[in-house]
């Protein structure tokens, strides 16, 4: 079975349990997302999770935090992984009027640590560095969430990388309101 089989029922199971939630001001979240690194489908050789906490403000704007994990192979398969931390604030654009379902721009700094080979030495002439290295970038992205899925895309742009400049993370996720 494929990971992304595994993951419509994992989310299938937490929405009968999340149900029907409305966005309130004040109030925390939990999200977690999964999904493809650089590739619209994940796969067991290239995907990411990431776990984010935050808060509404009045609007329903949100800020938080958030970890990601990624993991791929590189065009000469070479495993390259990343363990990142963000700062993020979501902007919302549109929210239905009993406010389950809404429209997000969203915004982050991103801080983390990308592992190349997992720091073992190898020799290959197409290769941009053949080092591992922090990452420090910003990012930018979209979401669109029936509350409790949420559906969205992410770009970064890695300052520091001297493996890859912009990453792209297409995701599928759940997100739990707490009280």
């Amino acid at each position: 079975m494929r990971l992304y089989h595994i993951l419509f029922i994992l989310i299938g199971l937490c929405v009968t349990s999340a149900k029907a939630q409305v966005h309130i001001k004040n109030q925390h979240y939990i999200q977690l997302n999964v999904g493809g690194y650089d590739k619209l489908i994940p796969d067991l050789d290239c995907y990411f999770i990431q776990a984010e906490y935050g808060s509404y403000n009045k609007k329903l704007n949100s800020s938080g935090v958030a970890v990601l994990y990624s993991k791929k192979f590189s065009s000469n398969l070479i495993p390259v992984e990343k363990f990142q931390v963000s700062l993020k604030k979501d902007v919302n654009v549109f929210s239905s009027a009993n406010l389950t379902s809404t429209f997000k721009i969203l915004g982050s700094v991103n801080f983390g640590y990308e592992s190349l080979n997992r720091d073992k030495k190898y020799i290959d002439q197409d290769l941009i560095s053949n080092k591992s290295g922090f990452i420090l970038g910003l990012g930018t992205g979209v979401e669109y969430e029936f509350t409790p899925i949420v559906i969205g895309t992410r770009v970064t742009y890695n300052f520091l990388s001297d493996y890859q400049k912009f990453t792209t993370y297409p995701y599928l996720g759940i997100k739990f309101h707490l009280r």
